[in-house]
């Protein structure tokens, strides 16, 4: 199982993140868990993180303040992704799971 995170997102996505993890943890507790993870000042969650045996891989890509520049020129009403930079970033992340992580499944 792979997430993508970035502490750009909006402060609701570690809810949701945290919840979906104690989740895998509990109905699947032997799956190994990835996560490409962008930023470093949300120390207490990488620490959670770690608690609960995620294995986190540091992504900050080349392509970040590109992906900036194609939101502030995109169609702003055309989906709610457009009105927050980190939630976009973070939709964007996923193209480099292939990249980052070297296994054919996880």
């Amino acid at each position: 199982i792979v997430y993508t995170f970035t502490e750009l997102s909006e402060q609701a996505g570690i809810h949701l993140l945290k919840t979906s993890i104690k989740s895998v943890r509990k109905h699947m507790p032997n799956n190994k868990i990835h996560i490409l993870y962008h930023g470093t000042s949300n120390e207490r969650l990488r620490s959670w993180l770690t608690d609960h045996e995620v294995i986190i891989h540091k992504h900050d890509p080349e392509w970040k303040d590109d992906i900036e520049i194609m939101r502030q020129n995109g169609a702003m009403e055309s989906s709610h992704l457009f009105s927050h930079p980190g939630n976009y970033f973070g939709t964007w992340q996923r193209i480099d799971i292939g990249n980052e992580i070297d296994y054919e499944y996880c």
